[in-house]
């Protein structure tokens, strides 16, 4: 086999003709208190290749069994590495940096895109592509029926949990004191997610019905979501002409965020009315506007569980 032969850094011997065996330093996470006061520090361990100052906090670690170790010549240099958390949580144990974590130092961070997080929304609004006077655009068609451009936008942050994972929910009630409308009866707040299910163009973005993109849910991270709506009233009603007169509808919508981050994500909502007037069977006065009246208000308090917090103006 030949002459024995050793190198620098191998630490032992190897044949002629075969690759040296390099003894890599381990690291392993933080030892528990009973650990501590049973198990005596190990020596320090030989920095691996590299300025041996960017390593030095690194020098004494506790070394646990019962945990699959990674080498030291593994672990992360560049800042902000994802990694695994208990790799993050791993503590250093000499040194001027003796007593903190690699997550605290900024060379791992905590979460992963497969690590768990919770939903929590943060916002939700109505942009509507406004017009000049602060109106969502109309969506008409002459002789068949009147309406708006509704465009809600909604923004959710993920967020890093030990807890199960949990999604952000929505609710979509709409309500009509002047007529009834598409599995809507009149003065009776209805969930549209109930009335017409989850595969229709307002909720199947949310939902990804199928026909409709996958949502990315970055985990950590922020996901803005719009939804698109076209609320309208016909000029006819089974064939016959719909009197002359305005007509109402109301909005109310919520998103909860998961439980396992609701204290700190409280629910978001929006209420909004929508005036839509025939005048001589063609279309009239229409608004939009922000809020809805007391006694649709008072009614939500009744019918929608929980109750939300818009009481009505």
């Amino acid at each position: 086999m030949g002459d024995e032969s050793r190198c620098p850094g191998c630490g032992g011997g190897h044949a002629e003709g075969e690759l040296p065996v390099i003894q890599v330093p381990m690291v392993t996470r933080p030892p528990t208190v009973v650990e501590q006061a049973t198990r005596p520090v190990s020596e320090p361990v030989t920095p691996p290749l590299g300025p041996p100052e960017l390593f030095e906090p690194l020098a004494r670690v506790v070394p646990m069994p019962a945990v699959t170790p990674i080498p030291v010549s593994r672990l992360p240099v560049t800042v902000g590495l994802a990694g695994p958390t208990w790799l993050a949580e791993s503590m250093v144990t000499s040194g001027p940096l003796a007593g903190r974590t690699l997550g605290e130092m900024g060379m791992v961070s905590t979460w992963r895109q497969d690590d768990r997080c919770c939903c929590c929304v943060e916002w939700i609004q109505a942009r509507s592509r406004m017009t000049a006077k602060d109106q969502p655009p109309p969506y008409d068609d002459p002789g068949r029926f009147m309406g708006h451009t509704l465009l809600i936008d909604i923004r959710l942050k993920r967020i890093g949990t030990k807890l199960p994972v949990d999604e952000c929910t929505i609710e979509w009630y709409e309500m009509s004191d002047t007529h009834s409308y598409f599995g809507v009866d009149q003065g009776e707040w209805t969930n549209m997610e109930r009335a017409i299910g989850r595969d229709n163009p307002v909720l199947g973005p949310w939902y990804e019905s199928p026909g409709y993109p996958k949502r990315k849910r970055p985990c950590p991270g922020i996901e803005d979501i719009t939804l698109e709506d076209h609320p309208r009233l016909t000029f006819k009603k089974e064939g016959e002409p719909r009197p002359d007169g305005c007509y109402r509808r109301y909005f109310m919508i919520r998103v909860n965020s998961g439980a396992s981050c609701r204290a700190q994500c409280p629910p978001k909502e929006l209420a909004l009315t929508q005036e839509l007037c025939i005048s001589g069977g063609k279309a009239g006065r229409r608004n939009f506007r922000h809020g809805i009246p007391r006694s649709a208000g008072d009614l939500a308090q009744r019918q929608i569980h929980p109750p939300p917090f818009h009481r009505g103006t």
